[in-house]
């Protein structure tokens, strides 16, 4: 995954299952993610709680934004639900 280049044009054109823990910050630094996590001002889709490094629960797209919810029962549930 690390050669892997993605930018915010073919995001929606890659479908990850799974990552592995070191690629995770390339992919999401590539997404211009990284700083929010790193600062803390990423927050859950679901329920608004800060999202960190150790509690990504799910990174999908909605209406063509990257999305990411913490990893929390409630809200991969909800993730889950919106089929």
């Amino acid at each position: 995954m690390s050669d892997t280049n993605l930018d915010k044009k073919n995001v929606d054109q890659v479908n990850i299952e799974a990552i592995h823990d070191k690629d995770l910050r390339i992919v999401l630094g590539s997404l211009g993610l990284s700083e929010s996590i790193d600062n803390g001002t990423l927050l859950c889709k679901f329920c608004s709680r800060p999202i960190k490094w150790d509690n990504i629960g799910a990174i999908f797209l909605k209406k063509g934004n990257v999305t990411i919810c913490c990893n929390m029962v409630e809200c991969l549930n909800n993730l889950k639900s919106m089929g």
